[in-house]
């Protein structure tokens, strides 16, 4: 694993803890955390960006409402 993607994980892991609490990665899904509605994941879009000092398209915001790996993944790609 590089630098930047251990790097990203545990900003990225910080951002989901801040947001939804301490819980496994396993468990940072749609599915899994029932508050994460709409609402909720526009607060966590916007966190990122601004942690990652990059912008979303906003086409792809509903591509990420779907659980940690993917946004990750996601984040990986804009920033490399």
């Amino acid at each position: 694993m590089t630098n930047l993607k251990i790097d990203t994980e545990v900003k990225l892991l910080a951002i989901f803890t801040r947001e939804f609490g301490n819980i496994p990665v396993v468990d940072m899904n749609k599915i899994t955390l029932a508050q994460w509605d709409s609402v909720k994941h526009i607060d966590l879009i916007f966190e990122i960006e601004d942690n990652f000092d990059l912008e979303i398209d906003t086409n792809d915001i509903p591509l990420l409402h779907d659980k940690f790996e993917t946004i990750l993944d996601y984040v990986l790609q804009i920033i490399k």
